[in-house]
């Protein structure tokens, strides 16, 4: 081998280090935006999903009041977080298990198989949540908060205004009302 050869490989490898180092901030960035009242994929997916439209973007502004949104937010945020902590785990094992040769081949299709199947779930939980949209609106408007939890700490002293099925007493499909 030329020592052009040992440059290329040399450059290439420092630019996967560069990129993955890059990307593993990017993943810190995310999981400890979970500390801030909006984490940073509340931003991403507005960027996204609004085109810039003012009116698109005051309503998915809006939609922060809602808890399923914000849980949907938080979950996104936390499967993008984990699961590209994972794959740098995975690529390190890689790294020290595998020729080079082999590494640059593999290491790509991971990532990008990896980065498809995650925008796909972030995508279907995303229409999930809009086509269950009107009837938590519904629901959060009656002042319901939707089914109890399954725990026995909840059921041993239920308070005795709240209905069978309900946080609060309301009018949604969950309790009869008052």
């Amino acid at each position: 081998m030329h020592t052009s050869q040992y440059t290329t490989k040399a450059y290439s490898l420092h630019i996967k280090r560069i990129r993955t180092m890059t990307q593993n901030s990017a993943n810190a960035t995310d999981l400890s935006s979970l500390l801030f009242p909006k984490p940073l994929w509340f931003y991403i997916i507005r960027y996204f999903s609004t085109s810039n439209n003012p009116q698109q973007e005051a309503a998915f502004n809006a939609a922060w009041q809602y808890p399923q949104f914000r849980a949907y937010i938080r979950n996104v945020t936390i499967l993008w977080g984990i699961v590209y902590v994972v794959e740098f785990l995975i690529r390190i094992v890689m790294v020290y298990t595998m020729p080079i040769s082999q590494f640059l081949i593999i290491s790509p299709i991971i990532f990008y198989g990896i980065t498809i199947l995650v925008i796909w779930i972030t995508i279907r939980s995303g229409a999930r949540l809009r086509k269950r949209a009107p009837t938590l609106r519904r629901r959060n408007r009656a002042g319901c908060s939707g089914p109890r939890p399954a725990t026995s700490a909840y059921r041993a002293r239920p308070p005795s205004s709240v209905q069978a099925s309900c946080y609060r007493p309301c009018r949604c499909r969950h309790s009869p009302g008052p």
